[in-house]
């Protein structure tokens, strides 16, 4: 009794004498590489496809309350819904001088105090977006 698996022609086209051999060796069955027949194809062509644009969770415009960033800015921990762009904010930039120290991702802690600047996450604040901003840090700066 032979108890390798059957090495149909398509498939050991498909790999080296020594793929093959390596195969047997450790058990693993090689199948055969063959064509979709029509019947899958007629049941893949009548099968529900899922339309992406309409779903919420695939749409760009959802929210994604559960997708959270967290960053370090000296003894501060930001959060923001979106990730924060490579070329930081002016305002952003503007607090980083001030309190001389680098921004940096980090991970979440729940226990950790943050304030979430979310709002102001854009490139051009009006000037009531402007106090908003400030009137919240300065309770942070001290």
């Amino acid at each position: 009794m032979n108890d390798s698996p059957e090495k149909p022609a398509t498939a050991t086209s498909k790999w080296t004498r020594h793929q093959l051999e390596s195969l047997q060796a450790l058990g693993i069955p090689l199948y055969s590489f063959v064509q979709q027949s029509t019947t899958s194809q007629e049941f893949n062509d009548q099968a529900p496809r899922l339309n992406v644009e309409s779903e919420p969770e695939f749409n760009d415009q959802a929210p994604r309350s559960n997708i959270e960033f967290h960053y370090r800015l000296g003894g501060w921990t930001l959060r923001t819904a979106e990730r924060l762009p490579v070329e930081l904010y002016p305002w952003l930039k503007d607090l980083s001088s001030h309190l001389q120290q680098q921004l940096t991702e980090i991970k979440a802690d729940p226990q950790q105090p943050h304030l979430d600047v979310t709002p102001w996450c854009k490139t051009t604040l009006s000037p009531e977006e402007k106090r908003d901003l400030w009137n919240q840090l300065k309770l942070w700066l001290n």
